[in-house]
């Protein structure tokens, strides 16, 4: 079952730095739309054009104050990407 996550501003603006991140491997993901965790672990980013998964762990890493992903950790969570136009 999939559960909104209702964020705060700085906790969506630090998943949208994520996204940056991200798209710097990967040019063709689509706009934010919303995010939801799939399971306790698992975060699902719904974009325009697609899905990305994330890791609750690689987010929070992300989002320690000195948590910096590799650039292996980045194409990970690239090539999670999914691309459907049904989303």
């Amino acid at each position: 079952m999939l559960i909104s996550n209702y964020h705060n501003d700085s906790e969506k603006v630090r998943l949208f730095n994520l996204l940056a991140e991200i798209r710097k491997l990967r040019t063709d993901l689509g706009g934010y739309i919303e995010h939801f965790y799939f399971n306790e672990e698992t975060i699902i980013i719904k974009l325009t054009n697609g899905i990305l998964k994330i890791q609750e762990a690689f987010l929070e890493k992300h989002l320690s104050e000195n948590g910096e992903l590799s650039e292996n950790e980045i194409k990970h969570l690239a090539d999670s990407f999914t691309n459907s136009t049904i989303i």
